[in-house]
């Protein structure tokens, strides 16, 4: 299996490869935990190929309850709108 094929086969199984300054990162599901030999023997290749390609935001981890990723003002407005809708903690 090419490096390609790896990383569309592990995108297709709802897992996600990206790189974090020089490091290769991976979230792999359970179902596809299978492919982590193939990830290693091309670690490499897999690289080099996702430094090429467009960047991938990772996915945020924050849950439900908590603040998302704030960037802007109007992300922080937003955000506390959302916040006093769903608690009853209210924020000024």
């Amino acid at each position: 299996m090419t490096a390609a094929q790896i990383i569309d086969v592990v995108e297709s199984a709802g897992g996600r490869l990206w790189l974090d300054g020089e490091i290769c990162r991976y979230k792999i599901p359970r179902k596809a935990k299978h492919l982590l030999s193939e990830l290693r023997a091309h670690r490499e290749e897999i690289c080099r190929l996702l430094a090429v390609r467009a960047p991938v935001k990772p996915a945020c981890r924050c849950s439900k309850r908590t603040f998302p990723h704030i960037h802007t003002q109007e992300d922080r407005a937003r955000a506390i709108r959302e916040w006093n809708r769903d608690s009853k903690w209210k924020i000024q």
